[in-house]
């Protein structure tokens, strides 16, 4: 029997982390345990889920199972796992500045780094980072060189960040005057597209090989859409409190 990969959207907030999944045209909903999540990362390589509540880092399987007790570390705001290096990367929410967590012995490194979101790129080794006092907006830091390189120049104000790490593709979130979220996309080469998705609320973003899922807080809604067209392709009603989204992959 052939295994395919197939998307788990994975949502969650303070008190609850849910899922939903559709194979052969059947969907199903459901939740992982029964806490919820401050931050959330899928980490492609051991194919497991890290969460982050209550000052201290967890992973779990797919299905809620082997929950494990990474580590304890305060004032995380976002994180992001390089399961290569069996690192976490993440930023504190006091000061902004990126520090890296290891998971071998819990040592712990500060950067010198400020940022406002990062993801990993775990095909291509960068840890990719949307700034707070640069003059790029988006920068790709090399976890084994150490060399910071621009993506993207200054002259937005970018918060959430996905990377589609197969295509060399960062998806992000323009904030203009604090009330219009714009999405937009820039390649490794520096090239920006505006896919004209705008939401007036606060959203945060996750995609997959075929779609880019959008999250509108306020209204508590998913938003899917078709990466080739950016036709809106559906949606998915979460529970109120929902403030988060992530993809996972599973074999099914």
């Amino acid at each position: 029997m052939t295994m395919c990969n197939i998307p788990v959207v994975v949502y969650y907030g303070p008190s609850a982390i849910n899922y939903q999944v559709t194979i052969n045209n059947v969907t199903t909903s459901g939740s992982l345990g029964s806490g919820g999540a401050k931050d959330m990362d899928y980490d492609r390589l051991s194919r497991r889920l890290f969460y982050y509540v209550s000052g201290n880092f967890y992973s779990v399987e797919q299905d809620g199972s082997d929950l494990r007790d990474i580590g304890a570390v305060g004032n995380v705001d976002r994180f992001t796992v390089d399961g290569r290096n069996n690192i976490i990367y993440y930023i504190n929410d006091l000061t902004d500045i990126i520090s890296k967590f290891n998971m071998t012995n819990s040592a712990e490194t500060d950067l010198g780094i400020r940022a406002k979101d990062i993801d990993m790129d775990s095909v291509n080794n960068y840890l990719v980072i949307v700034r707070t006092d640069s003059g790029s907006n988006i920068e790709r830091y090399n976890v084994e060189t150490e060399v910071v390189e621009a993506i993207k120049a200054g002259g937005d104000f970018p918060q959430d960040v996905s990377v589609d790490a197969d295509n060399g593709v960062v998806y992000w979130v323009n904030v203009i005057g604090g009330s219009t979220f714009k999405v937009k996309r820039t390649s490794y080469a520096g090239i920006t597209t505006d896919l004209n998705i705008t939401y007036a609320d606060r959203i945060e973003i996750a995609q997959d090989e075929l779609y880019l899922y959008v999250l509108v807080v306020s209204n508590e809604t998913i938003y899917k859409y078709r990466k080739n067209t950016w036709e809106q392709m559906g949606s998915i009603v979460v529970p109120s409190g929902t403030s988060g989204i992530e993809v996972a992959f599973g074999e099914y």
